[in-house]
This record gives C-alpha cells, structure tokens and sequence, in this order.
C-alpha cells in the first residue's frame, strides 16, 4: 500500500485528469486525484482524504465510503442540503463556493423576465409556424418598470446592476441590507407586502432553509399586481407550487418564469405548470454557463487549498 493521499473527484464535474493535477498543484493540495469512475478498493477508499461533492445533499450515505475524509469541499453554493450536524460531529470539514455563478444567474433572471414580458417562447412558436399576426397582444416592455428583489445577497446585487442598466426602479427587501445593493441602484423596504404591491417584476434571489420554506404562498401572491411576473432562479422550495400554478391560471398574476423545481428533472408533461402558456420554463441552468462552470472547478480545487492551509473563507464547517 502506498502513502499517497487522494482526492475524490465526480467524472461528470468537467475535470480531465491533467486538468486536475495542475489546479491541485497551483494551490498547494497535497493530492493526488482519484476520478469516480477510477476503481477504488478498500486500500485506496482509505487514503481519501478529500470529497468533492457536486450534488447538493452531503449526508451519512455520502461519507460512510470515506472512512478517513477529512474535506467535503462542496462544488456548489445552496447549502440547505448540507448535514452540518453530521460533519461537525464526525471531525469533517465543509468549504463551498458562494459566488462562482451570480453573474450566469443574474444574467439568466433578466433572460427570463425578457422572455415572459415578451413573449419570447410563443413568438418563437409562432415565427417557425410561419404565423406572422400582428393582431395579437403587444408584449410589455422592462424599460420604467419596478422590480422587487427578494434576497439581495450576491446574486441579488448582481441582478439589481443589471435591471438598473435597463431602466428599471429597484426594490429590495432582506434579512440583511448590503451596501453593495445601495450602490447598484437598489432602494430597500421594510414590509415585503410593499414590495409585493409595487413590483411589476418579483425575482427572488432567497436560499432554502426553515424559514424561507414555501415563504412565497398564496396570500403572497394576493398581495402582488394581476400584471406583476414571478422571476424564481433560487430554490423551488421557497415558493408554494400549488399557489403558485392557481396564480397563473386564474390570473392573479400575469407570468412567471421558473428555473427551480421540487423535484428535478421533471417528467415530460406530468407537471402542472408545464401546461401553463404563460410559465416560461428552463431545466435548472441558472449556473450554467462555459465561464461559471469553470471558476466552479476551479474554487472547488482552491477550496482544498485553503484547507489545506488553514484559511477559513468560504468555510461552513470547520
């Protein structure tokens, strides 16, 4: 048995194995990696020091294979599926990665408030259609509109940059007020309701957790604008599905754009606001872009290093 120690690394995260060593090597991880369609015996399941986890549960099942994993550097941001007590209690540490996708995800909140107001989906439909109808109902422009932004950490600030640069009013409302989100444009508001019943855009840029659980419910939705348009690029979890789908098909609200589901991947037409035309849905690719994806193998590596050092940015556990 050698003494070598390894890192274990998802195959479908990105990573060649070249790639690997010399972003392990650039930030000082004294790893070797171990790719998870590599053959792993119990020798070597010993020696693994260091998980990178992409999916975003990190139970007991995901380290009982690692008798001696010391990190769980997480390459994603949403914690909520993080067992924190499990790792505290077992001596294994948790680092993540907060910031490698706010601008993909601000970007794609914008794409998808564009895409509802204007009707991008049915217009593409009906361009392919060879369907040219002027008589059907105008789209609305962004431009002077007001946009609510509920959670105004760093996606948020991001998002409020980018509606500001479309002439947007900007609105925000959050546990904690960020200078940053002053300095884009933002204006905060004490009451949510207010900002419920101002907005023409709602986005919502909250984490899961207990108490943002099904937060956006059906007197939420009472509370908002028949023309007003839901923006959810978070978690599905902070919005109540049912409310959310009986809002759009009897019109308390006029659209919504979705990039977030309970439970992914849908099933082709079997969800309810897969019927609905005036939901414009997108498979979970908020994150998803050629530049995210890379910073996101890169911070999960760096995240070794801190580690390794004992640096405690972007720490959860220690």
């Amino acid at each position: 048995m050698d003494s070598d120690k390894y890192v274990w690394i998802p195959r479908d995260l990105g990573f060649t194995k070249d790639i690997a060593v010399a972003l392990l090597a650039r930030f000082g991880c004294p790893y070797k990696p171990l790719f998870s369609d590599e053959p792993a015996g119990d020798e070597i399941r010993a020696q693994v020091e260091v998980l990178i986890a992409k999916e975003h549960t990190v139970n007991k099942a995901t380290l009982e294979p690692w008798p001696n994993a010391r990190l769980v550097s997480c390459a994603f941001t949403g914690i909520d599926g993080v067992d924190q007590a499990m790792c505290r209690d077992r001596g294994t540490a948790v680092y993540f990665v907060p910031d490698y996708s706010k601008t993909a995800v601000a970007e794609l909140a914008v794409g998808l408030t564009i895409a509802v107001l204007r009707k991008l989906v049915q217009a593409d439909k009906d361009a392919r259609a060879g369907c040219w109808d002027r008589a059907v109902a105008p789209g609305i422009e962004l431009h002077g509109k007001t946009v609510g932004i509920v959670g105004t950490g760093l996606i948020g600030c991001e998002s409020a940059k980018r509606f500001v640069a479309f002439g947007c009013r900007i609105l925000g409302w959050s546990r904690t007020a960020r200078e940053a989100f002053v300095a884009a444009g933002g204006q905060y508001v004490n009451d949510i309701q207010a900002l419920l019943r101002e907005a023409d855009v709602v986005v919502l840029h909250l984490p899961a957790s207990a108490e943002t659980h099904r937060y956006i419910d059906a007197a939420k939705f009472a509370a908002m604008k028949p023309s007003a348009v839901l923006i959810n690029v978070a978690r599905a979890a902070i919005v109540d599905t049912t409310a959310l789908v009986e809002a759009l098909r009897k019109h308390r609200i006029a659209g919504a754009g979705i990039d977030v589901f309970d439970t992914e991947p849908l099933t082709s037409t079997v969800h309810p606001l897969q019927s609905l035309g005036n939901a414009v849905l997108c498979p979970h690719i908020g994150f998803k872009t050629d530049v995210s994806l890379n910073r996101l193998r890169e911070a999960a590596i760096e995240n070794i290093g801190r580690f390794t050092r004992g640096d405690a940015k972007n720490r959860l556990i220690p």
